[in-house]
């Protein structure tokens, strides 16, 4: 099972970089070996159901990517139309449209970028908090988790600044299954938090609610 996890995670990791680097033969060739062990692995790999369904998902995602290069673009246009909407506060038009344009060509989940950007933008400057927003929410892990990052934030800002309040809850969603993790995090948070603040019983929490190889 590690294995699978392994080889499947480092593809993901991966795949901007081929996406940026088309001539890089080298990567091109790593990640279709890769490819190659999963599909070797996966016959005999000691997972859940509910393991198979998120690499499925992520499998799925990872496919869309390679045939679609480009963003949806119906996603990518929002994102840029939000992005843009906040750079021009603080940078001329122009500039502020390169900027949108150019961070949201990796967007997966504008729900994150925008939750994270409320917050962050209230103790950064607005560049700033888009630029981490957008990057955040341009992982394939934190996608449709949304109601999974506003629960751990919460916890972790009852005792953290808010950047690494945000920080922290996006570490913790990173990993968890789409399908369960909400669900975990409601169950086994208040068992920590009766010994531990609300920020450790947080971490702690998603550590035992996260797929583990």
């Amino acid at each position: 099972m590690k294995t699978v996890f392994t080889l499947l995670l480092f593809s993901l990791l991966s795949l901007n970089s081929l996406m940026a680097q088309s001539s890089d033969r080298d990567l091109r060739r790593a990640i279709q070996t890769k490819a190659q062990g999963i599909a070797r692995a996966i016959p005999t790999a000691d997972l859940t159901l509910a393991q198979l369904r998120d690499m499925d998902r992520i499998l799925t995602e990872l496919l869309n990517r390679l045939n679609n290069p480009g963003p949806d673009p119906v996603l990518y246009e929002r994102c840029v139309e939000f992005a843009y909407g906040e750079y021009r506060r603080v940078i001329n038009n122009s500039d502020a449209l390169v900027r949108a344009q150019q961070n949201c060509r990796s967007i997966q989940d504008l729900a994150i970028a925008e939750f994270s950007y409320g917050e962050l933008s209230r103790v950064l400057n607005r560049e700033e908090a888009m630029d981490l927003s957008l990057q955040a929410a341009a992982q394939v892990s934190v996608v449709g988790k949304i109601e999974m990052l506003v629960f751990s934030y919460e916890k972790h800002v009852r005792v953290l600044p808010r950047d690494e309040a945000i920080q922290n809850a996006l570490r913790n969603i990173s990993s968890v299954p789409l399908q369960t993790g909400l669900q975990c995090f409601q169950r086994n948070f208040p068992v920590h938090n009766r010994s531990y603040n609300s920020s450790e019983a947080m971490s702690m929490t998603a550590q035992g609610c996260a797929v583990r190889p």
